[in-house]
């Protein structure tokens, strides 16, 4: 059996839950339907410890890797910049994800062409307002190679069912869709 596919999902206060399950059950429910560990996830954080989502549920995280060894680097909501742990990331190459807070952070810290990027439509007028930024796609994900931006929430689910189906079969990712009642 291959080794198992690595996600280190980075947790910041306040994250949002629903963004979360949205990569961890899809990742849980595959590795359940395989009878495989095909993907391990860890929670990280800046210092790690106990991180409080925005709903109050509680993650144990770990604190970043300096050689991480994630083949995903998930981020949601962060407190701080998070731009040295994605090049870090990246560097080792690993997909870096970058979902809707984090997205925005991301556009606005980085000064990049902001068409080549998404984030939750709720950023998108922070983005034109505080930086002058109005060319975000409208998509909900856009994959501009190691950096993939997202719109979050429920999207999250269609992002790690894509990213998914890269190492199982079909038959097991459409069971996996079927399972979250998110089949089509």
């Amino acid at each position: 059996m291959p080794a198992p596919i690595i996600f280190d999902i980075f947790v910041a206060p306040h994250f949002v839950l629903t963004e979360l399950a949205g990569v961890v059950d899809v990742l849980r429910l595959t590795n359940r339907v395989t009878a495989q560990e095909v993907f391990q996830w860890h929670f990280k954080s800046h210092s790690g410890g106990p991180i409080q989502s925005s709903s109050a549920a509680l993650i144990a995280s770990t604190p970043l890797d300096l050689r991480p060894e994630a083949d995903y680097f998930f981020v949601q909501s962060p407190d701080l910049s998070v731009g040295k742990a994605i090049a870090t990331y990246t560097s080792r190459q690993a997909r870096v994800v970058l979902l809707a807070e984090a997205a925005s952070r991301y556009i606005a810290e980085t000064d990049r062409d902001a068409s080549r990027h998404t984030t939750h439509w709720e950023n998108k007028a922070v983005l034109r307002e505080r930086h002058g930024l109005t060319e975000t796609r409208t998509s909900l994900v856009v994959d501009a190679g190691a950096i993939i931006t997202g719109a979050g929430m429920g999207a999250t689910v269609d992002l790690t069912l894509s990213i998914a189906s890269q190492y199982v079969s079909s038959a097991a990712m459409m069971t996996v869709a079927d399972i979250l009642l998110h089949e089509h």
